[in-house]
């Protein structure tokens, strides 16, 4: 930046016309990787991030997303809040309220140049009808219908760029470019830079590569990695009962040539996150290059969890187990941000993706409103006070996991509506609507799952199983209840203003 500008940014906060404050925050960088499960976050598949962002990190050890789906875990970290409040829990991004207050608003508007770069929120297009940046982004480099070639990545302004089917076309590369030249261009400004860099991989994509098929597709130099890798085979595995489940999500034992898919696929899908890996590690590498990693929080995390070969399911993320809940994750926070103390390397306590949001905002000294005074109640924490020692996270909090999929009445499988806790010791979930197995259509239902988290992680005993003689000694009623308060809960205690009559806080 210019003597001139700088000035000009000092006393009018901004250049060429730009009357926004200039935020005296760090640099806030938010990575995802799409239908990334916790099984294929490994030292042999992304290495390099290991190295940045796990040893020189900090890993929550109890985090999940509160919804299971693509859009529902996004929209939650665009504002903080679960589905319930944001609207948000199917894969349609219209159902999304106020989207004129999410974090790209708040911190555009708090003095951050922002940008998004990668895929954007199921169902965008159908909202715009001639694609323009969502409310809030200064730089957006963005693709609303994702596939690994052929593609258009929509910007700013003007028609969008066409890509081919080129090696140098892959998305995952070109996202990593897209992100580094954002990086090289506005990282060593007067205002700082809010980066958010939403992957496809491994996300699975119908194509004619010989190997991947219907699976992740690597970026070329990747395409002989994994060949034949170890596929993770937990108790749960081709469970041998699954009486104990819900009747709507009930299968047969899983054939070898099922098993043969998910073992292809899982190749297909480490492969993939190389390219991941390497654009990791060319993001830091640019901040470095620029003086600013010292000065960036960076979060990396999955949008949700997958189902591989699990309770005899070979694909699936929407239903609510532990496989689909729990997504690697990833904070790197430098002790300069946190008054000079060293981040803990792991966090021990519940925590989820609503926290995010509220974790940049705190970094950033910032507010969940927008300069007109439209301000969001956001129903997460900021794990800041966990991460500079001074608040450790809640063990008894309960986290409440939702869905409804009726939203999106198109494509229905299995549940249809349900809610749930979960807490450090308990999961406990209320199917209220389910898929009909005879006419596919969503019908009442009032079945119910309890599992012990710490006697049995697998979730291979539904304690509430038709069948189970004795609920005596099992915390039914007292999770029921805390389920009847928290379902619709809003906001945070001593930080927020009182929810309406009638509901309570978040916890």
């Amino acid at each position: 930046m210019s003597a001139i500008c700088a000035a000009a940014a000092i006393l009018s906060g901004g250049c060429g016309g730009d009357e926004r404050p200039v935020s005296e925050g760090p640099n806030l960088v938010l990575i995802t990787a799409d239908d990334m499960a916790l099984d294929s976050f490994t030292r042999e598949a992304m290495p390099q991030t290991m190295e940045l962002l796990v040893d020189d990190g900090t890993v929550p050890e109890d985090f999940v997303v509160t919804t299971p789906l693509c859009c529902p875990s996004r929209a939650a970290l665009l504002t903080g809040q679960y589905g319930h409040n944001n609207g948000v829990l199917a894969n349609r991004y219209g159902l999304l309220r106020d989207h004129e207050s999410t974090i790209a608003v708040w911190l555009r508007d708090a003095g951050y140049h922002t940008a998004h770069v990668g895929k954007w929120l199921n169902g965008y297009d159908r909202v715009s009808k001639k694609i323009r940046p969502a409310p809030g982004w200064d730089t957006w480099a963005t693709v609303t219908k994702s596939t690994y070639y052929d593609y258009d990545l929509y910007r700013e302004e003007g028609e969008p760029d066409r890509f081919g089917s080129e090696p140098e076309d892959h998305l995952t590369r070109v996202i990593t470019d897209e992100a580094r030249a954002v990086i090289s261009e506005r990282a060593t400004e007067e205002r700082p830079l809010f980066l958010q860099v939403d992957y496809y991989a491994p996300h699975s994509d119908p194509s004619d590569d010989e190997r991947c098929g219907d699976a992740a597709l690597p970026e070329p130099e990747d395409s002989e990695l994994f060949l034949k890798p170890a596929v993770p085979r937990p108790p749960s595995f081709n469970e041998a009962n699954t009486r104990d489940k819900p009747p709507f999500q009930q299968r047969g034992r899983l054939a070898p040539e099922s098993i043969e898919r998910i073992q292809r696929r899982f190749g297909c899908t480490l492969a993939s996150l190389r390219g991941v890996d390497r654009g990791i590690a060319g993001i830091a590498a640019e901040l470095e290059a620029a003086g600013e990693l010292d000065n960036t929080a960076i979060v990396f995390m999955g949008d949700n969890g997958m189902l591989r070969g699990q309770h005899r399911f070979s694909g699936g993320k929407h239903l609510a187990y532990a496989e689909t809940l729990e997504v690697p994750v990833a904070i790197r926070v430098p002790p300069e941000l946190l008054g000079g103390t060293e981040a803990p390397p792991r966090l021990r306590g519940p925590s989820a993706n609503i926290d995010v949001a509220p974790t940049f905002l705190d970094l950033a000294g910032a507010e969940p409103c927008a300069a007109d005074g439209n301000c969001r109640v956001m129903d997460g924490r900021s794990l800041v006070g966990a991460l500079d020692r001074s608040e450790p996270l809640d063990p008894d909090r309960a986290l409440v996991i939702e869905l409804d999929e009726e939203q999106k009445p198109e494509k229905l499988t299995g549940p249809c509506r349900y809610r749930g806790l979960r807490t450090a010791s308990w999961f406990y979930l209320e199917h209220e609507i389910a898929q009909d197995p005879r006419t596919g259509r969503c019908r009442t239902t009032d079945f119910r799952e309890l599992y012990d988290r710490e006697r049995d992680p697998f979730e291979l005993r539904n304690l509430l199983a038709i069948g189970t003689e004795s609920f005596v000694g099992l915390p039914v009623q007292r999770l029921s209840r805390r389920l009847e308060r928290l379902h619709d809960c809003q906001g945070i205690a001593g930080r927020d203003p009182e929810p309406p009559k009638g509901i309570a806080y978040c916890e």
